[in-house]
């Protein structure tokens, strides 16, 4: 019997930049459909696929070090198109990787944002970067295929 896999073992590269979140949020892909319905025929309708209006987007957040690399290259960032695809991998309680999903033409940082400054309060600085992307496609789904046939 296929065991689940927990959703906190995963790893993020861009390139040859490998990071770490605490979150990732809109690992998805979905379609735009327009119904046409046919005159004279009410058991079917015509499904069309329609042309994306919306960017992908995906939503990195992390909380914020002393001494954190990617925070200080962040603001820079603002933006850019990367020159390379992005990678996100799914890890299993051995640290292999149980599936993959890689996203291309990464925009970097479409929206950039700390929390909140708050002196009364005693929580982490969480930093979240919104990034475009052209599409996601699963890479290698391995140990998962058990889990859903």
């Amino acid at each position: 019997m296929a065991r689940p896999v927990v959703g906190n073992r995963f790893s993020v590269s861009i390139g040859p930049i490998m990071m770490s979140f605490s979150k990732i949020k809109n690992i998805s892909r979905d379609i735009e459909v327009d119904v046409l319905k046919e005159g004279g025929v009410n058991d079917y309708v015509h499904v069309l696929q329609k042309q994306y209006t919306t960017p992908h987007k995906l939503v990195f957040e992390h909380g914020l070090c002393e001494s954190s690399m990617l925070s200080m290259l962040t603001p820079l960032l603002v933006g850019k198109i990367l020159p390379f695809s992005g990678t996100i991998n799914v890890r299993d309680a051995k640290g292999e990787t149980v599936s993959s999903y890689s996203f291309g033409e990464p925009i970097v940082l479409l929206k950039w944002e700390i929390g909140d400054l708050d002196a009364l309060g005693n929580k982490v600085l969480i930093e979240s970067l919104e990034v475009a992307h052209s599409g996601i496609s699963v890479d290698k789904i391995g140990a998962l295929m058990g889990i859903f046939f």
